[in-house]
């Protein structure tokens, strides 16, 4: 019985190293993995928990954002199913007006890159909002590189 079990751990073993060869052997494109694809851009963008409110009640409302499923590209490109997408950093740009925000220029607060998976009740850190001000903001995202 002994040699039945090494005789089938070895076979066994034998397989994952055949396998991990093939694995080793496939080409790997490197443009993918120094040039990620773009991540799917955010949407639900709520402030206050209220999507495009007429007023809120508060001097340093609260910004949270989701990021869409997208299909793998990289990691396995026949599947079919949607891969969560994580985030690695954001920005956020608030302006006074929508062509400012058009033209990526946030003159009333540009948080910067924020390297932060924080998604939800981000502070509005800017300049001192007024009452009956219209302000219009965007985020953007970058996700972590893939593990191939």
């Amino acid at each position: 019985m002994k040699g039945l079990i090494r005789t089938t751990r070895s076979i066994i073993i034998g397989l994952v190293a055949a396998a991990m060869a093939a694995r080793a052997a496939e080409p790997v494109d490197m443009a993918l993995i120094k040039n990620p694809p773009p991540a799917a851009p955010p949407s639900h963008l709520n402030c206050e928990y209220l999507t495009d409110p007429l007023g809120i009640d508060v001097v340093k409302p609260r910004l949270s954002w989701k990021m869409e499923n997208q299909k793998s590209e990289i990691l396995n490109p026949k599947s079919e199913i949607p891969r969560g997408q994580k985030q690695a950093a954001y920005q956020v740009l608030v302006a006074s007006s929508a062509e400012l925000l058009k033209k990526d220029k946030g003159d009333l607060w540009d948080s910067g890159k924020v390297e932060s998976d924080q998604s939800t009740q981000v502070e509005y850190a800017g300049k001192p909002l007024e009452s009956r001000m219209q302000c219009y903001w965007k985020v953007k995202v970058w996700t972590p590189p893939s593990d191939l």
